[in-house]
């Protein structure tokens, strides 16, 4: 495509948008004893991206034209085997999600998950 910056490719008509994102994750399982599984793992997401117009300014709507955001990823969780038939589990979950241009984009999640499984 003529005109297109090297490491950019076109989009929605021609309009050369670029972005790039890097993840990384770290994940622990402990057993302690027999039946019992403790797991922890943490993630984190940078990603980036935007658009350039060739000749056009777009100096006043980064909101638009730009994308930084961090996406961060921690969960917990214990799983129990009680009987050869009845297990259960609990796992907590707390996502933060950080649009560093458009802070109304911003928020968390806190959640809990309880499970009782039983086999017959």
């Amino acid at each position: 495509m003529s005109g297109t910056p090297p490491g950019f490719f076109a989009l929605d008509g021609g309009v050369p948008y670029n972005d790039i994102s890097n993840v990384g994750t770290l994940s622990a399982t402990v057993a302690p004893m027999n039946g019992v599984n403790i797991t922890a793992s943490g993630s984190k997401s940078y990603s980036r991206g935007n658009f350039q117009l060739a000749g056009a300014n777009t100096a006043g709507i980064a909101g638009l034209s730009d994308l930084r955001v961090v996406d961060s990823v921690y969960t917990g969780g214990i799983e129990m085997q009680h009987t050869r038939n009845l297990g259960s589990e609990i796992r907590y979950q707390y996502r933060n999600y950080d649009d560093q241009i458009d802070n109304t984009q911003d928020g968390r999640v806190k959640t809990v998950l309880g499970t009782l499984s039983l086999k017959w």
